[in-house]
C-alpha cells in the first residue's frame, strides 16, 4: 500500500469499541488493508478511557450511543486543537439529545 496524505507524514487513527466481536473484526480489516501500524484499537467504554487522552486532538468522529454524545463532546472539546472538526453520525435517530444539537 502506497500512503500519501497525513497518514504518511505521521498521521494516527485512535478508535474505541466496546464490543470484542467488532474489535476482532475492525483488526483484521485494518490488517487487511495494510494500516494496521497506523491504527491504535482501544478496547473498553470510551465514556471511561477518554478520561485518559491527552491533546491535541485534530479530528473526532462520534459513531456511538448517542444518549452518551453530549459525554462525550464535553471530554473531548478541550483536547480538539484550533479548528478540529468534532462531526456526529446520525444525530436524527435516535436523537443524542436537544443539549447536543
Amino acid at each position: 500500500m502506497d500512503l500519501h496524505g497525513p497518514a504518511s507524514h505521521g498521521g494516527r487513527l485512535t478508535t474505541r469499541e466496546i464490543d470484542s466481536h467488532r474489535v476482532r473484526r475492525a483488526r483484521r480489516n485494518f490488517e487487511r488493508a495494510g494500516v494496521s501500524d497506523l491504527v491504535t484499537i482501544v478496547e473498553g467504554d470510551a465514556h471511561e478511557t477518554i478520561k485518559h487522552l491527552r491533546g491535541p486532538i485534530d479530528v473526532v468522529f462520534l459513531d456511538a450511543d448517542k444518549a452518551g454524545y453530549l459525554d462525550y463532546f464535553h471530554k473531548l472539546l478541550p483536547l480538539v486543537g484550533k479548528g478540529g472538526p468534532i462531526l456526529a453520525h446520525n444525530v436524527n435517530y435516535p436523537s443524542p439529545g436537544p443539549q447536543f444539537i
